[in-house]
């Protein structure tokens, strides 16, 4: 409204009040080539108005993630992704500005793989079972060996019964020969590259011990009735004997140490000697039996 004395005269005047749009969004940190396991933070950097909503097309790798409140790009990408692009969007009421980013997740060569072992290297003994894994790592809150698509392998070839699984490097078996002390390489590939390690490693033969036969309780056993004394033996014996020879019907398995049969004859208490050996030496255990009728047991 506009007055002097002699009148008045008005005009109606229509307007709004427009947001300021972004005009300008960049992320100066980012690099394109990334690599699994390691950790990113990127902040945008936005000319113009603020920004009340932030997008990405397409969905950024997995592991990384948009925060929806600054704009930030972070986290760990755990999967190998091809070179793409990336459009992360910034936006108001007043309009929007968009930043293209090419991205490429590569595969992490993997760690060279670590077995807990004492320091002078691990000795097991010939027969003894052995299950050694290696290491793991967290990456991104998955635990594996070192990368996914890993294949493992040894050089020069374990002793003979052990073998390592080709997936997740675990070391197992029962050797059947013992090995001096010596180092396999370890060495894990995947589409990365390549890590190796040592791991010392020896089988020892040590001589049986502590032989004896459980089943034999009260030092008789029966004429005409059927006869099985197993023996219990730490270490790896290869062999068995026993001196004198058994009760007419009883016998000795060279290669277990099971005695077996039926006794024939009543014979008076005797000792017998069972020895185990292998190429490290031998242990003995003597047997003290006599033979009876089974009516000895009746009252």
């Amino acid at each position: 409204t506009a007055r002097n004395a002699a009148g008045e005269v008005q005009t109606e005047l229509v307007f709004s009040v427009a947001e300021t749009p972004p005009t300008s969004l960049s992320y100066p940190s980012v690099t394109s080539e990334l690599v699994t396991g390691e950790a990113v933070s990127w902040e945008p950097e936005l000319q113009g108005g603020g920004a009340l909503a932030w997008s990405v097309r397409p969905d950024l790798p997995k592991g990384l993630e948009l925060m929806a409140s600054s704009g930030t790009i972070s986290g760990i990408p755990f999967e190998a992704v091809e070179s793409g692009l990336f459009e992360v969007a910034a936006s108001n009421a007043g309009g929007k500005a968009v930043s293209s980013l090419r991205l490429q997740v590569r595969l992490a060569p993997p760690r060279a793989p670590v077995y807990r072992v004492p320091a002078e290297g691990l000795v097991v003994e010939v027969s003894e079972h052995l299950e050694l894994e290696p290491e793991v790592r967290r990456v991104s809150g998955l635990e594996q060996a070192t990368s996914s698509g890993t294949l493992f392998s040894v050089s020069p070839e374990l002793p003979r019964g052990l073998t390592i699984d080709e997936a997740t490097g675990v070391i197992s078996g029962v050797s059947s020969t013992s090995a001096a002390m010596a180092v396999y390489q370890v060495t894990c590939r995947n589409d990365g590259g390549e890590a190796s390690s040592g791991l010392s490693l020896e089988v020892s033969l040590r001589p049986p011990s502590a032989l004896c036969f459980p089943e034999l309780v009260d030092s008789r056993l029966w004429a005409k009735a059927q006869v099985t004394l197993t023996p219990k033996v730490s270490g790896a014996p290869t062999a068995f004997t026993v001196s004198p020879d058994l009760p007419l019907g009883l016998s000795l398995d060279a290669a277990t140490g099971v005695i077996s049969g039926v006794p024939a004859l009543v014979s008076e208490s005797s000792i017998w000697t069972v020895e185990a050996g292998n190429d490290a030496g031998v242990c003995s255990a003597e047997l003290v039996f006599s033979v009876q009728v089974a009516h000895a047991l009746r009252p």
